[in-house]
């Protein structure tokens, strides 16, 4: 089963909920994303393309603090501050 490397949210979980996990998943699932995006959901859902939830991206702000990947931590870091999420330094 395929799953983000980053986040760990399946192709299948994807199909179900119209959501990823991570910002990540975007390029991992690109192909599937782009075929499923193109098929007509019988019920309306829409896919969920909106910004990524405060969790997620202080997952990722950590993550890539922990691989010590600075200038990617500053530009997530930046993305929470512009969207209003408030980010306590200590969290990461």
């Amino acid at each position: 089963m395929k799953k983000c490397p980053r986040c760990g949210v399946s192709l299948i979980s994807l199909e179900l909920t119209h959501r990823v996990g991570c910002a990540f998943c975007y390029q991992y699932f690109h192909r599937e994303l782009e075929s499923l995006l193109r098929e007509t959901d019988p019920q309306g859902t829409p896919w969920d393309i909106s910004v990524e939830p405060k969790e997620i991206l202080l997952q990722n702000l950590q993550q890539a603090v922990a691989n010590e990947e600075y200038e990617e931590a500053a530009k997530i870091r930046d993305k929470m501050n512009a969207a209003g999420q408030d980010v306590d330094p200590s969290s990461y």
